[in-house]
């Protein structure tokens, strides 16, 4: 009796873990398939002519012009790997088009841009338009917005009507946004530093109330170095904003349009994920901060 018993139990609990596991397996198909539904729903498929797709086999790799320093848009790590949000919407390009890309990860900008007039770099992944780079580069679509923002020590409160007076302002000495401090902003002090790291840590010691650079690379740089106390005050966008492209040699049409293709198929949710990876601060309101008493 005690024999039946003790096999019954066991049956039961063989029985139990088999449909467990059962369960567990059809669970996880399950979960996958909506990953991959939620992949696909926003990706837009890339068609590409079949002289795109004889471009791609009859060059197998394409060489990018890393930058060094331009963090979080463009830079080299401290293990000499290049990275950035031009590298992830790159990762994304080759992933829908098929194009490998070999990235130069050394020298400066200036070493890149002297490569890519001599041809030996068949794109750049993060510049300015203008007209002069115009003559001899071709230029994607935009992919990215690069705003001017205003940062604030999070201890200064300011008044609606007057709120930058006499207000001081950390730049490196040779920043061009010096020249736009000047004519929008006179009632601001400049203190000029040597570095961008310098500026900040005068903003820190109270030497300085703001810094004035793009939003994501100030986000960047102080999210790096554990700074809370440093905050978005607002954006000087309506004095205008520029846009990041992706340049190619005008020699490569074909590869421009490749490249565009790319760019445009990625979804809204890819972009927010790539802004989310690099700056983790929420953008303020246009001239509205906890640091603005209403």
């Amino acid at each position: 009796m005690n024999h039946d018993l003790i096999t019954k139990r066991t049956m039961f609990i063989t029985l139990f873990f088999l449909l467990f596991n059962v369960l567990v397996t059809l669970f996880s198909s399950t979960a996958m398939a909506n990953n991959e539904a939620v992949k696909t729903q926003y990706q837009t498929p890339i068609l590409l002519t079949q002289e795109e797709s004889d471009w791609i086999k009859t060059h197998p790799v394409v060489t990018v012009g890393g930058g060094t320093e331009w963090p979080p848009y463009d830079f080299v790590d401290s293990k000499g790997q290049y990275q950035g949000i031009a590298r992830d919407y790159l990762n994304i390009i080759s992933s829908l088009t098929g194009l490998k890309f070999k990235y130069e990860e050394t020298g400066s900008w200036r070493d890149h841009l002297k490569q890519f007039v001599a041809g030996e770099i068949d794109l750049l992944p993060a510049v300015f338009m203008t007209q002069e780079k115009s003559s001899y580069m071709t230029f994607s679509s935009p992919y990215h917005e690069v705003i001017e923002y205003f940062f604030i020590r999070s201890d200064i409160k300011l008044d609606n009507k007057n709120s930058l007076d006499n207000l001081r302002v950390a730049l490196p000495r040779e920043d061009s946004r010096i020249s736009t401090i000047k004519r929008y902003f006179p009632e601001l002090n400049i203190i000029k530093t040597d570095t961008a790291e310098q500026a900040i840590q005068l903003v820190l010691s109270g030497k300085a109330d703001l810094l004035y650079d793009y939003y994501a690379v100030l986000s960047y740089q102080l999210e790096r170095q554990g700074i809370t106390n440093i905050e978005p005050l607002q954006s000087t966008r309506y004095l205008g904003s520029e846009n990041l492209y992706m340049a190619t040699q005008k020699s490569e049409p074909v590869l421009s349009s490749i490249i565009d293709k790319g760019l445009l198929a990625l979804s809204a949710i890819q972009k927010r994920s790539i802004d989310d990876k690099w700056f983790k601060r929420n953008i303020v309101a246009e001239g509205v901060s906890k640091n603005i008493r209403g």
